[in-house]
């Protein structure tokens, strides 16, 4: 009996310590869905927008067969022969080299050649540059980042339209909202930054709003957070904050407050009111009546009569009677 007795006991134990870790292991589970953010954990950007992008794409397949990709509608970028008639010296080789290295459809002669046309001075050098990696797509997203930062507009919006066609050969919606929060929270271009902004909001919002499975929905949520929460709270100097703010607006549809008011917001985004929704919600009970005289919801009170046309009667006095009115043609003395 007492074995029996023993063994019981060490079964409700064992029992128990299985429901508690059961039960630990499906709080964890939900805190990791509605999670918090972490704060300053890390400045996040500056640096080489280049190399930020190429390690946002790491473990990212391309395709493997970006060739087909790239050989889609427009045809291969061919530089007229005009251009190098008037190209000296080092500017005419650069140029020659990119040019040679896009006709044999080599891309890591390609991106060599690129490299060496970026240190031009000349910005049609540069510009050509931009159509060659154009070819590759995906592949060529880091090098046309560092074009989309070019110190000529011509030259960094072209290489901003090539890097948005580029970005879209990426297929995973959340890939492509790392690739672009990379570039995002690296370069000062203004341009730049509005044109990627745009395409932010998008992949948020698709990450967000259209994921069927909404514990993965809220996961995708606090991760778009932390990363503009990264930028604001980074201590990033340029422009890069303001512009994360506007992006935090343009997601979330309300104003960058704080840090604590994103997290109030994650904690219930349908619900979520702002500080001036929440200080509005005390209202006035029907009964009370304001200084005006108007009760809630009703008329205006009636104007108190003037006390100097009627004059106070004492008790058991009569009132004076209403003098007469003299007649036409009388006079009154």
């Amino acid at each position: 009996m007492k074995r029996i007795a023993i063994f019981a006991t060490f079964a409700i134990v064992a029992a128990t310590a299985v429901y508690f870790a059961v039960s630990n292991g499906g709080e964890e589970r939900e805190k990791h869905i509605s999670g918090s953010l972490v704060r300053g954990r890390k400045a996040t950007g500056g640096g080489d927008p280049r190399e930020a992008v190429r390690t946002a794409m790491k473990g990212i397949d391309t395709g493997g067969s970006a060739a087909a990709k790239r050989r889609r509608a427009t045809s291969k970028p061919v530089v007229n022969i005009e251009m190098f008639e008037h190209l000296k010296g080092e500017d005419r080789r650069r140029a020659q080299a990119v040019q040679d290295a896009l006709d044999a459809d080599d891309f890591n002669k390609v991106l060599k050649a690129a490299e060496a046309s970026m240190k031009s001075a000349n910005p049609e050098v540069r510009s050509h540059a931009v159509e060659a990696l154009s070819w590759f797509g995906a592949d060529a997203l880091p090098e046309l980042t560092g074009l989309m930062a070019d110190k000529d507009e011509d030259v960094a919006a072209e290489a901003a339209s090539a890097w948005e066609l580029a970005l879209s050969e990426i297929e995973d919606c959340k890939q492509r909202f790392d690739i672009a929060m990379a570039a995002f929270a690296t370069l000062t271009n203004e341009d730049a930054l509005d044109s990627i902004g745009g395409l932010l909001t998008n992949s948020a919002l698709e990450l967000i709003d259209d994921e069927d499975d909404s514990a993965k929905a809220e996961e995708n949520r606090l991760a778009v957070m932390q990363s503009i929460v990264d930028i604001i709270e980074g201590g990033l100097k340029g422009p890069n904050p303001e512009k994360a703010k506007t992006l935090y607006e343009d997601i979330t549809g309300n104003e960058w407050i704080s840090f604590e008011e994103v997290e109030l917001y994650l904690a219930d985004p349908e619900n979520y009111a702002t500080p001036d929704e929440r200080g509005s919600e005390t209202e006035i009970p029907d009964c009370v009546e304001e200084a005006d005289g108007t009760e809630n919801g009703g008329e205006p009170a009636a104007a108190a009569p003037d006390a100097a046309d009627y004059p106070a009667v004492q008790d058991g006095a009569e009132e004076p009677a209403d003098p007469e009115t003299p007649e036409p043609g009388e006079t009154e003395f």
